[in-house]
């Protein structure tokens, strides 16, 4: 799986849930510094837009 569309997570079954964790797990495993990355994103009107860049140098960032 190189991509999943996240949903309520009480909405989710079982096989979802536990293909969800698998993936999260094995890039665990790969690439720790980039666990969580988004391609996407949708907006209020569910517009899909681009990825926001944070820079590690302003204040408030983790």
């Amino acid at each position: 799986m190189g991509w999943c569309k996240l949903r309520e997570p009480s909405k989710l079954q079982k096989k979802e849930v536990i293909s969800l964790l698998e993936f999260w797990r094995d890039r665990q495993r790969s690439d720790p510094a980039n666990v969580f990355t988004f391609r996407k994103w949708r907006d209020a009107t569910g517009t899909l837009q681009d990825p926001v860049e944070v820079d590690s140098d302003e204040e408030g960032a983790s």
